[in-house]
């Protein structure tokens, strides 16, 4: 047999192996269209709805809490943060924000905007409940989230987890050299205030190898020498 003649019977009992196969599949759909049609409607129904919610109710209620935040996000930046958090009467605050459009994108955002508001209200708990429940996976607004936290949980005399929350955020901020001294020095002058030497002197090393032309960096000699003279 010529090796011509065998891809031509290949071919052949390929295709007829092919057209069974469709028969069957013929066969299949006849015997159980009953069950199959109700099926594939189901499934058309929902992705048509995953489709319509997301363009008819999502987007726009993205859109409507983006439009929301800008006055609140005015007050912001005038350090004006009892009306960014709470609305001025004519427009909403980043409370309402979160009230009213808590599952958006932009409602996630006020949560970080809400939580340094309350901060700087003095109303530490509050600002870091707002933290907590602001989810980024940002590592430099990760960084600044667990920087708010452990001042405020400074603030409240919670030094341990003040502690934990300047390591969090040293941790997330890594590498970059304008937030990773300010946190350093952060952790190193809380750790040393409280004396936990160890931590102190870790956090000072670092900014002093890492960082030791920065304003932090000879901060953080001076405190090596007073740590060593112990």
């Amino acid at each position: 047999m010529t090796k011509n003649k065998q891809q031509e019977d290949i071919l052949e009992e390929t295709g007829k192996q092919l057209g069974n196969s469709l028969h069957n599949i013929e066969d299949f759909y006849e015997d159980h269209k009953s069950k199959l049609i109700p099926g594939l409607i189901a499934l058309f129904v929902v992705i048509g709805g995953f489709i319509g919610y997301k363009k008819l109710i999502k987007e726009p209620k993205e859109n409507e809490a983006i439009t929301s935040m800008y006055k609140a996000q005015y007050y912001f930046e005038q350090d004006s943060f009892k009306q960014a958090l709470i609305g001025d009467g004519g427009s909403i605050g980043f409370q309402n924000v979160i009230d009213e459009f808590g599952s958006t994108k932009a409602g996630n955002l006020a949560q970080f905007y809400a939580g340094i508001c309350q901060f700087k209200l003095g109303k530490y708990q509050e600002a870091i409940s707002a933290m907590e429940d602001f989810k980024c996976a940002d590592p430099l607004l990760n960084g600044r989230k667990f920087e708010v936290i452990a001042d405020a949980n400074m603030e409240l005399n919670k030094i341990d987890a003040g502690i934990d929350n300047y390591k969090k955020a040293a941790e997330s901020v890594k590498g970059n050299e304008l937030l990773e001294p300010m946190v350093l020095s952060k952790l190193g002058v809380a750790a040393y205030v409280n004396k936990k030497n160890d931590i102190a002197k870790e956090a000072f090393q670092q900014l002093k190898d890492n960082y030791g032309k920065t304003r932090e960096g000879k901060d953080a000699l001076k405190y090596l020498i007073i740590l060593e003279s112990n």
